[in-house]
């Protein structure tokens, strides 16, 4: 008697027999899944993102009039976050600050800011860039490139410019400006002069008629005669004459200073204001010693 066993194997079709199944397939599709897993760990947009809290903080510095901490702090970050822009951004603060305090080690440091930055964006154009942590895409990594270039050089020309301010000569100080005369001072001085002849030719004026009142009284006298008589007389005429010359004179003298006297002290007075009303003052008064007379003139010009 025979036994007969009979035996089912359950198998299902993978793409045709199970002899065509390929190790190696396997494991390419076990890459595959590996990569799909290491998906884009920083996106351009997301570090656009912390970028601009970032940018946000130093700005709030930067507005307080502190460029300085605004630069510190914008490096600060960068070096956190690896990020090139933002040691482009720090480099520009620094400039700043360096440029409002003409120091040019505070521009230095704007400049190593911008070279590291500078390093970092070419290394982002490199094979060997990770590109799964993406900072920027491929054209603005080229824009900023070329900002960084032009920020070095800016900064190399204000260090240049800040070092020849440091070696120049110190410039003179300027001469004190000499102060004009006011309108009229000139025909004040002039009728001053004049005034100050006229009130002369009164004097002599009056010491003539002084002179001659004198002699005229002793000629009249009885007991007066001969050479004293002669001496008298030739006083008097003395005095008489000096009397005609001072008058005239004194009224000529007196006439064009007191004129020009009062228009020039006018002139001073619209051209200066108030002072001068106060410290411009002219006065004319009569004056007797003995048995002379005359006129004395006092002001303030």
């Amino acid at each position: 008697m025979a036994l007969v066993v009979s035996l089912s194997i359950l198998a299902w079709p993978v793409h045709g027999t199970a002899a065509s199944f390929d190790p190696g397939a396997a494991y390419l599709l076990a890459k595959k899944k590996k990569k799909k897993k290491s998906a884009l760990t920083l996106t351009p947009e997301k570090a656009e993102s912390q970028r601009g809290i970032v940018r946000d903080k130093a700005k709030i510095l930067q507005d307080a009039g502190d460029p300085s901490g605004a630069a510190e702090a914008l490096g600060r970050e960068a070096r956190k976050l690896g990020d090139p822009v933002l040691f482009v951004d720090a480099a520009e603060s620094y400039k700043i600050a360096g440029d409002e305090a003409r120091d040019i080690e505070t521009v230095e440091r704007g400049i190593e800011e911008a070279r590291v930055g500078l390093d970092v964006l070419y290394f982002l154009l490199g094979e060997r860039a990770d590109k799964g942590h993406q900072y920027l895409v491929e054209d603005d990594i080229s824009t900023q490139i070329d900002r960084a270039k032009d920020l070095i050089a800016s900064s190399e020309a204000l260090i240049a410019e800040i070092e020849a301010e440091q070696n120049a000569e110190p410039e003179p100080e300027p001469e004190p400006e000499k102060k004009g005369l006011k309108p009229g001072t000139g025909m004040v001085i002039a009728g001053s002069v004049l005034t100050a002849v006229g009130v002369a030719g009164l004097g002599v004026m009056g010491a003539g008629v002084g002179m001659g009142a004198s002699a005229q009284n002793q000629v009249n006298d009885p007991l007066v005669y001969g050479t004293t008589f002669d001496e008298v007389d030739k006083k008097g005429k003395l005095g008489n004459t000096l009397a005609f010359v001072g008058v005239g004179v004194g009224v000529a003298g007196l006439a064009s200073g007191v004129a020009l006297l009062v228009v020039g002290l006018k002139k001073r007075k619209q051209a200066g204001g108030a002072d001068d009303e106060e410290t411009a003052r002219l006065r004319l008064a009569p004056v007797f010693t003995g048995d002379q007379g005359g006129l004395v003139l006092t002001g303030r010009f």
